[in-house]
């Protein structure tokens, strides 16, 4: 009712005559009767536009608006009813003879049965209005209407209109450049993604919640994934939501995704983004002994090379830039990088947020070089950010899956509506399941990794001999030897995360934290992998005590020590009243190689579970004028051989549930004979105490941090799930 909310829907109206014109029309079809016989799914709704009591409520900028629809709304369905107010009175800056000349007039007379009807074309003529509904039938027509019009602008575009037939499938090269179907445009054509030509080499994609952006980037993988073999086209598929959006290419193992990210951690995002930059500059270094410049011209001179494009998918990578920090800076160098080099190599970014607003971001700078843009439903500031300034195209956009596609870096003459293709999940699997056999060259020669990365950061990591064992090969010989400790997969690309145990001194190991789940999924993973050494590396096999203050109810720790019991040659198990037995065995070994200090010993670690169930390890009084000084005590033995130990093999891995139980049991000088720390989430005090530093502050589920004090360096890393480890053959 109020003159500028006409004002804004008036102007709407006409932006939209225009987008039926520029998009639908264009010349091939006279009106939008036309278009809609042929539009199928794409049919574009009529408008019809009432006006109580006109002209009031009319300013200028009304009368501009509706001047324009009176002239071309009727071609592009766009209707407009005014019901002149009685004794009207016209503004200064309106002629009344506009208003007539472009439509019917129809003129109550004396007697309201009777309506006078004037058209140009018809003529003059009185008319009997048939009578109004009564108000039930008006009620049912409303509540009808009202239901109906929930659906009004959904239009639904099935993938099988886009996909290509079987003959089709795998059939293109990704010589020229990429061309894979997303939609249908608002003309009725397919709309597909286009990089590799001119300067189309990476997209920007904006979409609030809802607005399709997932669908768009299902469609656009299983799209691509169909037309392109694994030999022409590799894929990099990040998520940073929290959702398992990407789980379902795990699953079905597709064939040309080299790392697949499901809510994914930033250093594992920078650590991809590091692979990229080795991929450029390996390729680089490539096409210069190939005389070549980029990939077209590459396979015009050397045709047997097969080297295919990659296409990076990042969805929420603002995610990336959460913080002000090292992290961040470096990944938005090296997103910098990958966006002006990758056009020359083969590489094209596909970048999606919900919004592209917010204090950390990726420079304006970067974002000008992607010229391919994707804008879904969003407010008109996010609509400028994605699009222009000048071009809010996309702040009229009101249904899930209606985008604009520009490729002329934003400018509103580049603009091309369109509708994704909806895909669901039973049909893309269906898809999915159907790609053809993979007639590729092994992963190792066509992905640099040589296997394929998998991160799952909402639940643990699960146990891959053939990784672990590769972790193990990177071990120098010398340290292969030294009981080497599997912690987890790496939060990165990087292998699993391997500890060795040194005959120095301090080489003790702590865990801290309360999720006994993890504590047996790290011993655990110990025991295992030293089981899948080869058996040349296990004629100096270490050996283990287990001293388990668990309670009996924690099925954790009982799954593992059950497990660990079966090799009884290797480990030994006891639980708080075999602490005494337990140490004996320690103190003889201990006193065996003291008798020969120069001998070479194989690893022997002390593992103590839930350190504040074993009272007898907690330290004395400092000023006690006991006799018993001579490290016979439980808590003296452990103090002497946190100390003294390591130099003889033998070194010490025990659980603390928090950091006050450590200061309790341990004295300050024995803390520093723990050189590994491995720490859960934690307070910020707990973290500094620790490893000075807040870092376990900021650990998330599964996730756990290495600290090692022989280099300084702390490792996020992911444990595995207890199961995935004792499916294992028992240890031997």
């Amino acid at each position: 009712t109020q003159p500028v909310h006409i004002a804004d829907q008036l102007e709407l109206a006409a932006r939209h005559v225009e987008d039926v014109i520029q998009q639908s029309l264009r010349n091939q079809y006279r009106n939008l009767a036309e278009y809609n016989a042929q539009a199928g799914p794409m049919a574009i709704p009529y408008r019809l536009i009432v006006w109580s009591g006109f002209p009031l409520g009319l300013d200028e900028h009304s009368w501009q608006s509706l001047l324009s629809l009176l002239a071309s709304g009727a071609r592009c369905g766009v209707g407009v009813l005014l019901q002149l107010a009685d004794n009207c009175k016209w503004p200064v800056f309106v002629d009344p003879r506009k208003v007539r000349e472009h439509g019917l007039v129809l003129e109550l007379r004396s007697d309201p049965a009777v309506v006078l009807m004037q058209d140009p074309i018809l003529g003059d003529r009185e008319v009997q209005p048939i009578l109004p509904p009564a108000g039930a039938a008006l009620q049912e027509i409303m509540e009808h209407q009202l239901s109906a019009a929930r659906s009004i602008g959904k239009r639904i575009v099935p993938f099988s209109s886009i996909a290509p037939v079987d003959s089709e499938r795998y059939s293109l090269s990704t010589a020229d450049g990429l061309d894979i179907p997303i939609g249908v445009s608002d003309s009725g054509r397919p709309q597909s993604l286009r990089l590799g030509t001119g300067t189309a080499q990476h997209v920007l994609i904006a979409g609030k919640t809802g607005s399709g952006k997932s669908s768009l980037l299902h469609t656009l993988i299983t799209s691509g994934s169909l037309r392109y073999s694994p030999d022409e086209l590799r894929m990099i598929l990040l998520d940073f939501k929290k959702g398992v959006e990407f789980q379902i290419y795990a699953q079905c193992e597709l064939p040309h995704a080299d790392v697949i990210g499901i809510e994914s951690r930033r250093e594992f995002g920078l650590s991809t983004l590091e692979y990229l930059d080795r991929i450029l500059s390996a390729r680089g270094e490539a096409f210069r002994q190939w005389g070549v410049q980029d990939l077209p011209s590459l396979k015009r001179k050397h045709p047997e090379i097969k080297l295919p494009r990659i296409l990076v998918i990042i969805d929420e990578f603002q995610e990336l830039f959460v913080e002000d920090d090292k992290l961040s800076q470096q990944a938005s160098l090296l997103m910098d990088r990958l966006v002006r080099q990758g056009r020359s190599f083969g590489l094209h970014l596909v970048l999606a947020s919900q919004t592209l607003g917010g204090a950390y971001s990726l420079p304006r700078t970067t974002l000008a070089q992607m010229a391919v843009r994707i804008a879904l439903q969003c407010d008109s500031s996010d609509a400028m950010l994605i699009l222009s300034e000048d071009n809010t195209a996309a702040e009229r956009l009101r249904h899930s899956g209606q985008g604009i596609y520009n490729d002329a870096g934003g400018r509103i003459e580049g603009n091309h509506s369109f509708q994704v293709s909806f895909l669901e999940k039973r049909e893309q699997l269906e898809w999915l399941r159907s790609l053809p056999a993979s007639t590729c060259r092994p992963m190792a020669t066509i992905n640099p990794l040589g296997r394929r990365v998998i991160f799952e950061g909402h639940k643990p990591s699960h146990w891959n001999s053939e990784s672990v064992r590769a972790a193990m090969d990177a071990l120098p010989p010398s340290q292969r030897c030294q009981a080497p400790w599997v912690l987890g997969d790496s939060v990165s690309i990087e292998p699993p995360v391997v500890r060795s145990w040194a005959s120095s001194a301090g080489r003790n190991a702590m865990i801290v934290g309360s999720d006994s789940s993890m504590v047996a999924s790290l011993w655990g993973g110990w025991l295992r992998g030293l089981h899948d050494l080869p058996s040349a590396e296990k004629d100096s096999a270490p050996r283990f005590w287990i001293l388990d203050g668990s309670s009996t109810d924690d099925v954790h720790m009982s799954r593992f020590t059950q497990w660990a019991r079966q090799s009884a040659e290797m480990v030994r198990v006891g639980g708080v009243r075999d602490l005494e037995s337990i140490l004996s065995d320690v103190q003889a070994e201990w006193d065996r190689r003291r008798a020969n200090p120069d001998a070479a010993y194989p690893p022997a670690i002390l593992m103590i579970g839930n350190l504040a169930r074993f009272r007898e390890f907690r330290r004395s009084e400092e000023f006690s004028f006991s006799s018993e000084g001579d490290g016979t005590k439980p808590d003296a033995f452990l103090v002497k051989l946190l100390s003294d130990g390591p130099q003889l093999g033998l070194h010490v891995c025990l659980w603390a549930d928090s950091t006050s139980t450590l200061g309790r049991w341990l004295p300050r000088n024995a803390m520093r004979d723990i050189e590994l720390r491995i720490l859960m989430q934690m307070s910020s005090a707990d973290s500094n105490q620790l490893i000075d530093s807040s870092l376990a502050n900021r650990l998330d589920r599964f996730i756990m941090l290495v600290h090692d004090d022989a280099d300084g360096k702390s490792v996020k890393f992911r444990p595995f799930a207890l199961e995935s480890i004792f499916t294992a053959d028992p240890v031997r």
